[in-house]
């Protein structure tokens, strides 16, 4: 069954399987109402008392049949095929059905407010999710503005239930915006505190959250504007003020002590100026910075390390963390290491604490003792200015002076982090890679100091895990992992790793820049643009950031391209700005700048082994690299190690691949190395390359590349016409062009240059490749452009044999697909003169079988046949099996229409193994298509329909639509013959708009035919007429008598079913004045000719057909059903019949055989024979049931099961029980 889908929250809205139900009354919908809302099953009486209490038993009874009557109705005209109904009713209880799909927004609701209620164990992000599904789709309170007339007990049942949902609706909303702020999402927060108080105007806390969230995120002046509405409605609806939390707040946020702006000391670039964008695919760090946060206020020292590449949005996240805790009343210490600070010892604590040391001087509160002040006063000389009698620092030798520096500034950081002045102190050093040894260790001191006191303090210290090096590649810097390890053996340390975006984070960060609530679905067009958007910058937040900046600069500097009025920042500006910026610009100036510097770090091997690695693409091992760049081993790894360290390459495991092998980290990366190298030295590096490739089995495409990029034109040129060569076996089409036309270059440089002369065979080989790649996607244009350009080059050169080559493929193109039949045939005779004259055994071969092609195509099979029989000799002589193989081809082909059933399929069968070892996938189904159409033709639709099933799989591997066409078609024909005639519609269409797409105008034809057919036995009569004539407008091109005469078979038997006698006549005689008694008859629906022309009056004419028929080649059992129909139509003999109805039952043909059944019956009864009569009628019956059970649709069922008044003479009553109980 169908889902339905039940949402009460607001306005009800109740779909099922995807449609809106219209409920005839109020009361049916409250009923499914609350059958939905309290599960299980109610009592008639229960029900009719809720919705119709003034009413007695009798009409309450009455009124509750009606009304599940109504419901059952509503839901039936909405389920259609979807199964049995949703509902349970038994004697005197009603219910939903426990195993229907329902879904009913409350169960989400209930579950969220449950996870909100409790100790949730999931972490943030998975909880937000939770919380999300169920806040998401919430448009109001519990059945808003819905109510029903003359039911108090409902409206009271409905009131109760409104205020349940309200409470559990706060506290997802509750729940959710306090988890949103504490993992950084602050627009987010802003939405959902925003919903929630519209929701509840009169909860403090909903106000008080959105202030927070606003506040924080820096909206000073909208934290302002919901205080005042706060003020407002409270006062408006209770007549008092807000609490003493939000009043509080206020005044923090009016005398920003909240709202902070972003220091000079965030990572350069991360936010473009101009661009705000919030802070995204961090909640589960900045979640952990806020837990970290409150072990501080239990007197525990916490130290948290974030960690990550250049650009990777570290800072990023500590400031919007900043901006939250700065809500808390705590006091905010930020230094940040220089790298040009080396010399300046304790720097960044010196420039951390400064700041508070000021605030607390200017308050006239030294806060330590004059000792340490003393002592402080080494690294903050003003001291002394403020306290002229100051006792100068204790004078002792570093051993002792030292200790006591670093325990004057650990005092110093406990006086800050005493409770009466802050709740906690945040000491926050940017950039640590950069700190001196003196700073390390005094922070080392620090953190052990404070941890022993017990002193609420958190540390934050964010590095570049590029710089997590040992000490010996830090000159005069320790190694930063050594310290780190250090310090987590003193104090518990928290290490957060900051990895790339991932594709939804960068989808929320677009969604925000063009506009979208965060609650809103973004379209199809948006999240493409999202995709490529990650896939261009690998969700770097650095490469994204500044890839969005460009493109909004590009926006500023084309206001002109929009109209006047539309906003620039709208999603389909973006989208194509994005797309002209990415093709002329691609990698940001600012990106480029930052690669640059990260590789301006590298010592001389290691820059070397970063630009052989960008040259060899990902995928590269260490023996590779040692290789190309010339180090040994150890030297290899030892540049390996530095590479991996600084986060410009990472392990790339593939499979079952035991080798261990490399790749950048982002496509940038190598982008610009790769461009930094500089042209002389990626030549370089690509010929050490290519040498070092060409000895380890690599594929050819890859060398290809390398020689190109090395200057090696000749094995260049040989390599791509290998890689183009494997490319088609795997049928990668596309790709095979690729190669084919970079080979097409090359050679025709070396052409203009006659710097050397490629050999003969390898440029014909590569002409004929490219066009025939071109002819598999069906650019026809460009094949024949190939073509021109090989005889072109054929001419130049004064080589014959590439001359009829050239001519030869011309002449196939032209003849099987632009059907322009006169040049094949002028260059045919061209091509047939260059091979007497020359003696080329070869060319003469593939002339002939040219020569077949033409002939078959404008419908001569004997020349075909003749053709193709030298053709096919001249190959087995020559031992070219590919030529052998499409001589077999045009044999089958022409035969099958001469009616010589054995040698086609025998011919078919030997091309299909040929073709199939040869890797030819389209022919190889082509093959197996004509051996379905011999099956078909000899009366074996089963045998038919599994071959061409075969074909059909074989070909939907390929890319080729002629292939896809072919055997669909041949599908559809053989599932009409055997009775599923709903899927043989199906695969008629699918085959039409295949054929449609392959422009091969035979086809198209054919399978128009086939589709008309397949509308016919529907009885869609109008749909087959116009498949028809649409085929009869196309053959007028190609001028087949073959197609005719089917096309008008077709026609003449689709008029006679609509009782059209006139045009069904005059197809009948269309269809004889093009038939030819030498060939196979194309069509299935003889007998309906000899009706037509029966009721025409020309029955001699109609007896002179049908004694030729049995004399036409391929009369097969098949061929002689319909002559014995239309023999049984003209004499009205149930002899006749009586044979063709154990003909249709050996050949298992249900619908010849229902109709047979149903005339037989008919005549049986004319002639008195009652029992004969009900035997045929009940057959007919039978399968005629049988028949219509396979088809799914209502509408094609009965439209099947249709009989025309017009289709009496052939079928006198209608086929179904009341023939059998009257026979």
């Amino acid at each position: 069954m169908g889902r339905l889908s039940v949402a009460l929250l607001g306005t009800p809205q109740i779909t099922h399987a995807g449609r809106p139900v219209a409920f005839p009354t109020r009361k049916s919908e409250a009923l499914l109402i609350f059958l939905a809302v309290e599960g299980g099953f109610h009592s008639r009486e229960r029900l009719t008392t809720l919705l119709w209490p003034e009413s007695d038993e009798e009409h309450a009874r009455g009124s509750l049949r009606s009304a599940l009557a109504s419901l059952r109705q509503a839901l039936a005209e909405a389920q259609e095929q979807h199964g049995p109904s949703h509902l349970r009713v038994e004697r005197t209880l009603l219910a939903l059905a426990e195993d229907s799909d329902v879904d009913l927004d409350l169960h989400r609701l209930r579950d969220a407010a449950d996870l909100a209620r409790g100790s949730s164990r999931l972490v943030p992000p998975e909880l937000i999710a939770r919380l999300r599904d169920a806040a998401d789709p919430y448009r109001g309170d519990f059945l808003q503005g819905f109510s029903v007339n003359d039911a108090p007990d409902f409206d009271g049942w409905v009131s109760q239930q409104r205020e349940t949902w309200h409470r559990q609706a706060g506290l997802v909303f509750d729940r959710l915006s306090q988890a949103l702020i504490d993992g950084g999402a602050l627009l987010e927060a802003t939405e959902i505190a925003s919903r929630w108080v519209e929701l509840d105007s009169l909860n403090e806390a909903a106000h008080y959250r959105l202030m927070l969230a606003q506040a924080t995120a820096g909206d000073r002046a909208g934290a302002l504007r919901s205080y005042r509405a706060c003020q407002r409605v409270l006062a408006e609806e209770l007549g008092t003020g807000p609490g003493p939390e939000i009043e509080a707040l206020a005044r923090r946020v009016q005398q920003r002590e909240i709202v902070r702006s972003t220091p000079a000391l965030a990572e350069p670039g991360i936010e473009p100026k101009g661009l705000s964008l919030p802070l995204v695919g961090r909640l589960a760090e900045h979640t952990r910075l806020v837990a970290a946060y409150q072990s501080v206020s239990q007197g525990k020292v916490q130290v948290v390390s974030i960690e990550g590449e250049p650009g990777i949005g570290k800072t990023r996240l500590v400031q919007s963390f900043l901006r939250w805790v700065s809500a808390q009343r705590v006091e905010i210490l930020e230094g940040r290491a220089l790298e040009t600070g080396g010399r300046l010892p304790y720097q960044p604590v010196v420039e951390a604490l400064r700041p508070a040391l000021n605030r607390t001087l200017d308050c006239g509160d030294p806060l330590l003792a004059p000792v340490w002040l003393a002592e402080l006063g080494r690294l903050f000389p003003e001291l002394h200015d403020h306290f002229p009698d100051l006792p100068a620092p204790t004078r002792s030798d570093q051993s002792e002076a030292r200790p006591r520096l670093f325990e004057a500034v650990a005092r110093f950081g406990q006086s800050l982090a005493e409770p009466a002045r802050w709740r906690g102190v945040v000491f926050f050093i940017d950039d640590l890679q950069w700190a001196d040894t003196a700073s390390l260790d005094l922070l080392l001191y620090l953190v052990r100091r404070w941890a022993v006191s017990g002193t609420p303090i958190l540390v934050l210290l964010a590095l570049r895990s590029d710089e997590l090096a040992p000490q010996e590649r830090r000159p005069g810097r320790p190694g930063l992992n050594e310290w780190l390890a250090a310090l987590a053996r003193d104090v518990p340390l928290v290490r957060l790793r900051l990895g790339p975006l991932t594709a939804e984070d960068t989808a929320r960060l677009v969604t925000s820049l063009v506009g979208l609530e965060p609650v809103q679905k973004p379209d199809v067009r948006l999240r493409t643009f999202s995709d490529q958007l990650f896939a261009d910058t690998g969700g770097q937040p650095f490469f994204l950031l500044e890839t969005l900046k460009a493109l909004r600069e590009r926006q500023a500097r084309a206001p002109g391209e929009v109209a006047r009025g539309e906003a620039r920042d709208t999603l389909e500006a973006i989208i194509q700005d994005y797309a002209i910026w990415r093709e002329r610009q691609g990698i940001p100036a600012e990106v480029r700048q930052l690669i640059r510097t990260r590789l301006a770090r590298l010592d001389p091997p290691g820059l070397l082994a970063c630009q052989a690695a960008a040259v060899l693409g990902d995928g590269f091992d260490l023996a590779r690299l040692c290789q190309v760049t010339g180090l040994d081993e150890i030297a290899g790894l030892q540049v390996l190690d530095e590479l991996l360290g600084r986060g410009l390459i990472r392990e790339a495991r593939s499979g079952g691949n035991p080798d261990v092998r490399f790749e950048f980290t982002h496509d940038q990366l190598r982008e610009v190395t790769y461009a930094e190298a500089g042209e002389p030295r990626r030549r370089v590096l690509h010929g050490r390359a290519f040498k070092a490739l060409s000895t380890a089995g690599e594929p050819a495409a890859r060398l290809a590349e390398h020689a190109v990029r090395a200057g090696l034109a000749e094995q260049a040129f040989y390599l791509s016409l290998t890689a183009g060569d494997e490319a088609l076996r795997l049928f990668a089409v596309r790709d095979a062009l690729g190669h084919f036309e970079r080979a097409r270059r090359l050679a025709a440089e070396s052409l203009s240059q006659r710097s050397q002369v490629l050999p003969l065979d390898a440029l014909t080989h590569l002409y004929e490749q490219l066009g025939r790649a071109y002819e598999l996607v069906m650019e026809r244009r460009q094949a024949l452009e190939c073509y021109e350009e090989m005889l072109g080059a054929a001419h130049a050169t004064g080589r014959e044999a590439m001359a009829c080559a050239a001519l030869n493929r011309q002449a196939t193109l032209l003849i099987q697909d632009l059907r322009d039949l006169t040049r094949a045939e002028a260059a045919l005779r061209a091509a047939l003169a260059v091979a007497e004259r020359s003696g080329n055994r070869s060319g003469l071969a593939e002339t002939e079988w040219n020569l077949a092609m033409l002939d078959f195509y404008t419908w001569n099979p004997e020349g075909a046949v003749a053709h193709g029989g030298r053709a096919l000799a001249l190959a087995r002589e020559l031992g070219d099996p590919e030529l052998i193989a499409r001589s077999l081809d045009v044999l089958a082909y022409s035969r099958y229409q001469l009616g010589r059933w054995s040698e086609a399929e025998t011919a078919a069968e030997e091309g299909r193994q040929l073709f199939a070892r040869l890797g030819n996938r389209v022919l190889e189904a082509g093959c197996l298509v004509l051996a379905a159409r011999v099956a078909l033709a000899r009366g074996k639709p089963l045998r038919g329909l599994e071959i061409a099933r075969a074909a059909h799989a074989i070909s939907q591997s390929t890319e080729h639509n002629w292939a896809q066409a072919n055997s669909a078609k041949e599908v559809a024909a053989a599932l009409l013959e055997i009775g599923q005639y709903e899927l043989a519609l199906v695969t008629a269409r699918e085959a039409v708009a295949l054929a449609r797409d392959a422009g091969f105008l035979p086809l198209l034809v054919a399978t128009l035919v086939v589709l008309g057919r397949a509308c016919r036995t529907l009885r869609l009569l109008e749909e087959a007429r116009g498949a028809q004539i649409e085929a009869a407008r196309h053959n007028e091109l190609l001028k087949s008598p073959l197609y005719a005469e089917a096309i008008a078979s077709e026609l003449c038997a689709v008029e006679t079913m609509a009782g059209r006698w006139t045009p069904a006549h005059d197809f009948a005689r269309q269809a004889l004045s093009v038939r030819s008694y030498r060939t196979a008859y194309p069509g299935l629906t003889r007998w309906y000719e000899t009706a037509a022309l029966a009721r025409g009056g020309e029955q001699e004419r109609a007896r002179a057909d049908l004694r030729r028929f049995p004399t036409q080649p391929g009369f097969s059992p098949r061929a002689r059903l319909q002559h014995l129909r239309g023999m049984a139509t003209l004499a009205a003999h149930s002899g006749d019949l009586r044979e063709a109805r154990r003909l249709a039952r050996q050949l298992r043909l249900p619908g010849e055989r229902w109709e047979i059944c149903a005339s037989l019956g008919a005549l049986d009864r004319a002639a008195g024979d009652k029992r004969a009569a009900r035997r045929s009628l009940a057959e007919a019956s039978e399968v005629l049931q049988a028949l219509a059970a396979s088809i799914e649709g209502e509408a094609l069922r009965a439209a099947f099961l249709s009989i025309a008044p017009a289709h009496q003479p052939l079928l006198p009553h209608p086929v179904s029980d009341h023939w059998v109980a009257n026979a």
